[in-house]
């Protein structure tokens, strides 16, 4: 996580979208779920377009084998459409899957949970 919120503030679009697995989820603030790598890439492009920058500010973490749940605590401060800035406290749920030696972005609902049929 720490290296897709460095990624996600540098601006470095393929570096955070690599932080993904192939069929992951994110879910948007709007509780839309958005699922693959390359649906996520164009929701990530507008999130480092509105400059939004990621502070882990805690972390909470199961591990099972090559699975984890993680509950962290970020402050995110962006640019809102109006050009404003806007700081929020999230209380962010990941899930991590290992593949091979590391760890990808599985599940990604930072805003809110996500309904059991955005999730289908």
């Amino acid at each position: 996580m720490r290296a897709f919120a460095a990624a996600l503030n540098a601006g470095r679009l393929e570096a955070a979208t690599a932080c993904f697995t192939r069929d992951a989820c994110f879910v948007t603030p709007g509780a839309t779920a958005v699922h693959g790598r390359e649906e996520i890439r164009l929701l990530l492009a507008q999130m480092i377009a509105r400059g939004m920058q990621i502070e882990i500010v805690s972390v909470a973490d199961l591990q099972v084998g090559e699975v984890a749940v993680c509950r962290q605590r970020w402050t995110v401060r962006s640019r809102g459409a109006d050009g404003d800035s806007c700081t929020q406290e999230l209380d962010a749920t990941l899930v991590l899957r290992r593949l091979e030696s590391s760890w990808k972005l599985a599940i990604a609902a930072p805003w809110r949970q996500p309904s059991s049929a955005a999730l289908a």
